[in-house]
């Protein structure tokens, strides 16, 4: 850092080059920082940060960076030389400078300040550095920017200090803005246009620098060319300046439209976080059905699996069904032989009973043969008795096999079922879809489906430009949320801070308050010893027969109560003191905690989810300190107190101080678990909180208690038992099983054990010093038994000391292990819990024994002294209660148990010193660190953002306009969207009419064919009918040729009628023809115009013309009558026909021909308008004339 300066050239560590602008402290971060003007556009801003000017340069050639040792320094800022205090100036600038030049001089060393109110623009940065050159360049120098100056000074002749000064701004930027080529082409100006800082350090300069003397003709000539290159930038500054001007005039008009932009930037905000939210919901849904698409691939390949399994399932259950039955038949066939072997050796034993004496019977061989039979009757037996239970178990596997066949048929004709479902489904999918190719293979349909298409592809398009546009105002809404966030970041680091104060303030408080009680009772005890004093001093002094050594005494014991007297004094000053000290923290914790409830107000929820578990971790803290603190104080009572008169209480206070131990081991256990638990195990410790709260509840007021000295060590141990199965359930629930939670239990486990045998110890040591004051001194029968309880008491005391020791090393070692991250293997907690069951089984069998020797030393009913025989005998009896032995050696099983445990705990810490035996474990990181860098890290914000959120802004500012315009055009689109839902639906309903149609169609076409079968029918009784007269005519004739006189006469008569007859009938038939025809036509008829009724709309257009055309309207009515002719025309009653004479001559014009003739003719002059049409087609009209 020291050899870096305000006007070095340097070497970044990325390569690039600057100049060294700006050394010292910022505000908007701590610490030392560099100023960099690149060379070139690389940089981040304009040496301007959060509304503080460091320097001044371009837009982004600007740059800050910490000062690390890799900046190379490249050159060294060269000191400007003084110009000689008697060289005269040239004689071209001394005799053409006017007087409004000198005043413009002193305007170029002018504050920055000043000169920053001129120009507000990017221009302002390099009339700073212009004006900071030039005040530090020579006065040959100035000389030359005068002469510059008065060369212009004739275009503006009202030009004063103050306008010179802004001159001044324009020109520089205009020298710098059009190139690096132009600028520094000339190394005058590349000198007069390097930036400098407002210290006087610049980059060094060239010769031209240098003091100068007379001027030569050669220099003369240069500064002319320098002037003329200085004469024509300004004017281009000049420009320049008119157009900063004009950019200064529209200034209020932006600030107007930020302020506009600003109104409107909250409303998008809502609207990004309302499109974040839809876009992580249907994320969120996506996933959703991914993972059920998943699931369902997952659960379709385990039931095939499932199907495999069970159909080799039931191969296999075939084939032992099978061998099953082989294997029966094969016993079915054995036992048939045996039975049939066995009728035949009953009947041979049968015919030899009958041929054989009672001698013979009596005989070796006939007993043996009945010996031999009754074993093969008993083998018959119990061959019978297997082939039964193979038979039951052969039946009850075919009844399995059968059962799993039988659910194996029912899943194969599932499986076939959903098989043939899914065929058909498919075969209807196949079908819908060659429905919908012919559906839509109409033309018409495909146009105006092309047309939707291509509008909707349109809109698509104008659709996914919105969204991107609302993406990217999305992710400008992440980065004002990350800047947000920043903030709360901030917060977080006061609120730990804070919280830190407080947990020192609360551990100094708990420390004073702990010396305050110490000095306290120092006070109590000094006092009662003075007291005592005092009044052994009123004693001394009352009594005279006291002798010179009890005066001695008294001298060295009022020295001595002297001495105690100036340190209670001393102590009374210091407690004094300390109780003010204690005040103050007092105030000092109250106001942090004020603040902590204050901060907690700024902290987001993400606290408030974890808030119990935090507190719940605490109270495990305060429960094991105040166990602790109370373990202190009972056990220095129990020393203090030595053999009390009855001994009760310190066999109590034992129990007490063994119960605290495993209370604060087992609150220390949950400390640990709770700091290295996870973030998804650590809120369930939330639930403790309520839990653990009579436990402490309870230590408070045994610690009160002891404040009064009112302490009941029974109940004491009492309550602690409560708390202690309070605790043992949380363990069990909360508590986990990693190395960590093993490492935190055999350390707990060693820690009791400890306990266990320093309290053994003590009570062993209380009972025998009992019995040592109560009993009367030992007579010579009585030497036996003192000297076995003296030697086995000593023997118990320093084994349990030597274990005490062993305990202690081994807690020392695990202690340290465990601060090493390292654990024994799991293996060896069996070890431990056999060591801490000895030891708590000793315990409670010397606590037993202490009390039952207090009953039997103090016992009211006791006339006679308790010698030590007695004491033997209640140990002897305690002992085989205890450990359910009867043994003539009382101190035997204890001491066994004494050494068992030694030896344990001798290859515990001989394993403990193992490295072999030792496993590493990674302690993590507390579960409230990973959630503040887990926080910190969402909240992370990069230095880059918040620079660029200015130009962030601006593009909202540019972007709102956008904004407003593509919302219009998104509620255009979603309104032609409805407008095309509307018409979709509108189509589909047409899709459903043209279906009915159709199907009207075809119950009309096979209409028409029962109808044309019905007329070949009739065509074919009309071709009988024909055949049928043809035939009676031959007859007439024949009959005609042989008919003679009235015979002719008469036949002829006859024949007259008969062709009247025939000519009726073909009347009949032609009118039936004629009358069938008609209907046809009228069927026809009738169906075109309800085909042209319904299927009208699809000629329709969208949109119907307004014009009505008055030549439409008449053919309408000439089409409106022609489509009432049907109603208006007359039916032939052929009912008129048959009532005429056969003789009588039908007219012509009546005749059925003839009538339908003049309906025709009628029906053809109505359509003859439709047939002389010559003007437009009528819209949605298709009409033929039949």
């Amino acid at each position: 850092m020291s050899k870096l300066k305000v006007g070095q050239r340097v070497r970044i560590p990325n390569g690039s080059e600057a100049y060294i602008r700006f050394i010292g402290e910022t505000d908007f971060k701590e610490g030392e920082w560099v100023g960099l003007e690149l060379d070139e556009a690389i940089g981040k801003n304009n040496g301007t940060v959060n509304g503080r000017v460091y320097f001044q340069c371009e837009e982004n050639f600007g740059m800050f960076m910490r000062p690390l040792p890799t900046i190379e320094v490249l050159k060294q800022p060269v000191p400007v030389a003084k110009p000689p205090s008697r060289a005269p100036p040239p004689p071209r600038v001394s005799t053409a400078a006017p007087a409004s030049i000198s005043r413009t001089r002193p305007s170029l060393a002018a504050p920055s300040s000043k000169r920053s109110s001129i120009a507000p623009s990017a221009s302002s940065a390099a009339a700073k550095r212009l004006s900071t050159t030039a005040a530090a360049i020579p006065a040959s120098r100035t000389s030359r920017l005068s002469v510059a100056n008065r060369s212009i000074s004739p275009k503006k002749p009202t030009t004063s200090a103050t306008s010179s000064r802004t001159s001044l701004a324009p020109r520089s930027a205009g020298i710098r803005s059009p190139g690096q080529n132009s600028s520094r082409s000339s190394p005058g100006m590349d000198r007069l246009l390097s930036p400098g800082s407002s210290s006087g350090d610049r980059p060094p300069l060239s010769a031209r620098s240098a003091p100068m003397g007379p001027p030569a003709p050669k220099a003369n000539a240069k500064q002319t060319k320098d002037i003329e290159e200085l004469q024509t930038k300004v004017q281009f500054l000049e420009k320049k300046r008119l157009e900063d001007r004009e950019k200064l005039s529209k200034v209020p008009e932006l600030e107007t439209k930020q302020a506009h932009y600003e109104k409107v930037l909250p409303i998008l905000e809502t609207k990004c976080q309302n499109l974040h939210q839809q876009n992580s919901k249907l994320m969120k849904e996506a996933k959703e059905l991914v993972d059920r698409v998943d699931e369902l691939e997952g659960i379709q390949a385990e039931h095939e699996s499932i199907l495999e399994l069970a159909t080799l399932d039931r191969e296999m259950a075939e084939e032992k069904a099978e061998s099953y039955k082989a294997e029966l038949d094969a016993t079915k066939a054995r036992m048939e032989e045996a039975e049939l072997e066995n009728e035949i050796l009953r009947d041979e034993n049968e015919e030899l009973g009958k041929d054989m004496s009672p001698e013979e019977r009596t005989s070796q061989g006939w007993l043996q043969l009945q010996r031999e039979n009754e074993r093969l009757r008993q083998a018959l037996l119990r061959l019978r008795d297997l082939s039964q239970e193979q038979e039951e178990q052969l039946r009850e596997d075919i009844k399995e096999l059968q059962e799993d066949s039988q659910e194996l048929a029912d899943t194969k004709d599932k499986h076939e079922a959903s098989h043939a479902k899914v065929l058909e489904l498919e075969a209807d999918n196949e079908d819908l879809r060659e429905q919908l190719d012919a559906a839509l293979g109409a033309e018409t349909m495909i146009e105006q489906l092309t047309e939707k298409n291509l509008t909707q592809s349109e809109q698509l398009d104008e659709l996914r430009k919105t969204v991107e546009h609302l993406q990217d105002l999305q992710e400008l809404n992440d980065e004002l949320e990350e800047n947000h966030t920043e903030h709360e970041r901030q917060l977080q680091e006061v609120i730990s801070l804070k919280e830190t104060q407080l947990n020192e303030s609360t551990r100094r408080v708990a420390q004073q308050d702990e010396s305050l009680m110490d000095r306290e009772y120092t006070i109590l005890r000094f006092r009662e010893l003075v007291s005592a004093l005092q009044s052994d001093l009123d004693d001394m002094r009352s009594s005279k027969e006291i002798s010179e050594q009890e005066a001695q005494n008294l001298e060295h014991s009022s020295r001595a109560i002297m001495d105690m007297n100036r340190q209670l004094q001393a102590s009374a000053t210091s407690a004094t003191v300390k109780a003010i000290d204690i005040e103050i923290q007092k105030l000092e914790a109250a106001q942090a905690s004020d603040q902590l409830s204050i901060v907690q107000l700024f902290v987001p929820e993400a606290f408030n989810t974890e808030k119990d578990s935090i507190l719940a971790y605490l109270r495990f803290k305060r429960v094991s300190f105040k166990a602790r603190l109370l373990h202190g104080f009972v056990k220095q009572r129990v020393g203090e107190s030595g053999t009390s008169a009855t001994g009760v209480n310190i066999y109590a206070a034992c129990d007490v101080l063994d119960k605290l131990t495993w209370l604060s081991a087992i609150a220390n256990r949950f400390v640990a678990s709770i700091e290295v638990s996870s973030l998804d195990q650590f809120p369930r410790f939330e639930s403790t909180l309520h839990e653990v709260e009579p436990v402490e509840r309870s230590l408070n007021s045994y610690l009160e208690s002891l404040k009064k000295d009112n302490l009941q060590e029974l109940q004491v141990a009492e309550g602690l038992q409560r708390s202690i199965a309070v605790m043992k359930h949380l363990s069990e629930i909360h508590l986990g099983d990693g190395l960590e939670s093993f490492a935190e239990e055999v350390l707990m486990q060693a820690l009791l054990m400890q306990s266990h045998l320093e309290n053994t110890a003590v009570v062993l040591a209380t009972a025998r010093a009992d019995v040592y004051r109560t009993a009367p001194p030992p007579t010579d029968s009585d030497d036996e038994n003192t000297i076995l309880f003296e030697k086995n008491s000593d023997l118990a005391l320093s084994a349990l000391r030597s274990a005490k020791v062993i305990a202690g090393k081994l807690h020392h070692v695990l202690r340290d292990m465990k601060a090493r991250n390292l654990a024994l293997n799991p293996d060896t907690i069996t070890k431990f819990e056999k060591c801490n069951d000895l030891s708590s089984v000793l315990f409670s069998y010397y606590q037993a024994l202490g009390k039952n020797v207090v009953d039997l030393l103090h016992h009211e009913d006791h006339t006679t002294d308790v010698d030590f025989g007695s004491v033997l005998m209640l140990m002897r009896r305690t002992s085989s209660q205890h450990f359910h032995i009867d043994n003539a050696d009382i101190f035997s099983p204890s001491l066994s148990k004494l050494r068992s445990l030694a030896e344990t705990l001798t290859d515990l810490n001989h394993m403990a010193s193992d490295l072999s035996q030792l496993t590493e474990f990674e302690k993590p990181s507390p579960p409230w660190i990973l959630r503040s860098k887990e926080l910190q890290d969402r909240k992370a914000i990069s230095i880059v953002a918040e620079e660029e959120i200015k130009v962030l802004k601006r593009e909202i500012q540019e972007r709102a306009t956008v904004l407003k315009m593509r919302q219009q055009q998104l509620e255009e689109a979603k309104m032609k969207i409805e407008l095309l839902d509307v018409r979709n639906k509108e189509a589909n309903k047409k899709l459903e009419r043209i279906v009915e149609l159709e199907a009207m169609v075809d119950k009309s076409t096979e209409r028409e064919k029962s109808l044309e079968k019905a007329i070949e029918i009739q065509t074919q009784a009309a071709q009988r009918y024909e055949e049928e007269r043809d035939r009676w005519m031959r007859k007439a004739a024949e009959v005609k040729t042989f008919s003679k006189g009235n015979e002719d006469n008469k036949r002829g008569m006859e024949m007259v009628g008969s062709a009247l007859e025939m000519d009726s009938l073909k009347s009949e038939v032609k009118l039936l023809q004629d009358t069938n025809q008609y209907l046809r036509q009228q069927f026809s008829r009738k169906r075109i115009e309800e085909e042209t009724k319904n299927n009208g709309w699809l000629s329709q257009p969208l949109c119907r013309p307004k014009k009505v055309d008055p030549e439409a309207v008449k053919l309408r009515s000439v089409l409106k009558n022609i489509a009432l002719l049907p109603t208006n025309a007359k039916p032939l009653r052929l009912a008129d026909l048959g009532s005429k004479t056969k003789s009588s001559a039908m007219t012509r014009k009546r005749t059925p021909k003839a009538l339908l003739v003049e309906e025709e003719g009628k029906w053809l002059s109505a359509w003859q308008p439709m047939a002389d049409w010559k003007g437009p087609r009528i819209a949605g009209l298709d009409v033929q004339v039949l």
